[in-house]
């Protein structure tokens, strides 16, 4: 897995109660941290190209804290069609 690899990382939480949601985020983050799949019973992790999203009853979508419309959406990847510029890698100088 990594950013360029054509894939979408996808991770599906279900909870039944507050508390759930709270100590399955707080699992969520914490695997994030170490790079570790979460080992939770109510988490499913897999990576895909192409993903179609249905809710009953329909959900808003989200898009980098912008609402983006309602589900049914399908999401799929473009490969190389996103180009960052960063800035150049400074060599560190010698010391005498």
């Amino acid at each position: 897995m990594t950013v360029d690899d054509g894939l979408l990382d996808v991770t599906i939480a279900t909870v039944e109660s507050k508390l759930q949601a709270v100590t399955t985020l707080i699992g969520m983050f914490g695997s994030a941290l170490v790079k570790a799949d979460p080992q939770q019973p109510n988490i499913a992790h897999f990576s895909t190209r192409r993903i179609r999203v249905i809710a009953e009853p329909p959900q808003k979508v989200v898009l980098d804290g912008e609402i983006v419309g309602v589900t049914p959406i399908e999401i799929e990847t473009v490969p190389h069609s996103l180009v960052v510029f960063t800035p150049p890698v400074l060599q560190s100088e010698s010391v005498s």
